[in-house]
């Protein structure tokens, strides 16, 4: 079956989802990155306090791009992030914050977070401070 439909100009769908941040140019990662796939997380000071609830959207094995669900308040810029998923702890510096992601430089492999730290964090009362 034949169209009536006549041939317009061809759109290039691909520059209404690419960001000039992220061409080629503008690369500085050391790593290959992976991109995450709703990957939730809390964002915890350096103490282990909850900041923000989180989605870590890239990783690589050196740094984090993570969206915040919130501001971060802490005096420092060290973080450390709980990756639900996995149950570790990922610590680093932030390295850079845009609206409400930030990137962190990731400080080893992580951690297997203990028990208590897991249940503090995936709990239900997970905000509330003591």
């Amino acid at each position: 079956m034949r169209s009536n439909r006549q041939a317009g100009p061809v759109i290039d769908w691909r520059k209404f989802f690419t960001s000039p941040s992220r061409s080629p140019l503008a690369e500085r990662r050391r790593e290959r990155r992976n991109r995450t796939r709703l990957r939730p997380g809390k964002v915890v000071g350096e103490d282990q306090r909850f900041l923000a609830d989180c989605t870590i959207l890239d990783r690589s094995s050196n740094g984090l791009r993570v969206r915040c669900f919130g501001p971060i308040e802490n005096g420092d810029d060290k973080v450390a992030v709980f990756d639900e998923n996995e149950g570790i702890l990922l610590s680093g510096r932030i390295a850079w914050s845009r609206d409400s992601e930030i990137g962190i430089d990731v400080e080893g492999d992580g951690k297997p977070a203990d028990d208590a730290t897991r249940r503090r964090l995936s709990g239900p009362y997970y905000a509330v401070g003591d």
